[in-house]
């Protein structure tokens, strides 16, 4: 099946590796056994083809594992590892992408830095919500950053929640790591609307239940759990 990526198949090819390899966001030792060959692949193409080769080697490396351990599994990987990062970066820096798959790149590149949290959730600004919980009375709430705007909702349907808005706050400088190198690198090759988003990303809001501040990167952690 990776070797018909290889050769440029269609998508039901994609679909059918990434049902076996990284299954609702549940990977495997072969899922790990496949990452030198996928590196091998992604390693022969230019910057602005390598997307969906790094998005299924970092969707691997930050998904749940079942079978066995990350660390059994991982032993002898970290140059396959370090290599993607190097990959990654220059797709980053050299590639021509939109939004859409320049975010899902991003993400890419933080499972190769080890960022699991980012590595699972960032392709989140793609659909614009974040599901997120209040750190202090524990109120569930949508946070909203990206295409459709910027805010916090104070109901959980986001279709309801657009009638009354809390308006995020965009962080002051720095960001919370990893918000500046995020920021850094949409603003290098001109993908200012992402840059913008990550000050939000990595900002604050107010709890419309409560009415406490918070981080949004808190919210959306504690609405999550990472194994």
């Amino acid at each position: 099946m990776i070797a018909d990526l290889e050769s440029g198949a269609d998508s039901d090819a994609w679909d059918e590796v990434w049902g076996c390899l990284c299954h609702q966001e549940t990977v495997y030792s072969a899922s790990f056994a496949a990452l030198p060959e996928l590196l091998r692949i992604t390693s022969d193409r230019p910057a602005d083809l390598r997307l969906d080769f790094l998005s299924l080697a970092g969707a691997i490396l930050v998904s749940h594992v079942v079978g066995g351990t990350r660390n059994e599994f991982m032993k002898g990987m970290e140059p396959v590892v370090e290599s993607f990062k190097q990959l990654s970066e220059d797709s980053l820096a050299n590639g021509q992408f939109s939004k859409t798959d320049f975010i899902y790149l991003l993400q890419a590149a933080c499972a190769f830095q080890g960022d699991r949290f980012w590595g699972l959730l960032l392709n989140n600004l793609c659909s614009g919500e974040f599901p997120g919980v209040c750190p202090e009375c524990k109120h569930e709430q949508y946070l909203v950053v990206g295409v459709h705007g910027v805010f916090a909702p104070s109901d959980v349907t986001p279709s309801k929640a657009v009638n009354s808005p809390t308006i995020l706050t965009p962080a002051s400088d720095p960001l919370t790591s990893p918000g500046d190198w995020l920021r850094e690198r949409a603003n290098s090759v001109g993908q200012t609307a992402v840059a913008e988003w990550m000050t939000y990303l990595f900002g604050t809001a107010k709890c419309p239940r409560c009415g406490a501040q918070f981080k949004v990167p808190d919210a959306i952690r504690a609405a999550h759990t990472i194994d």
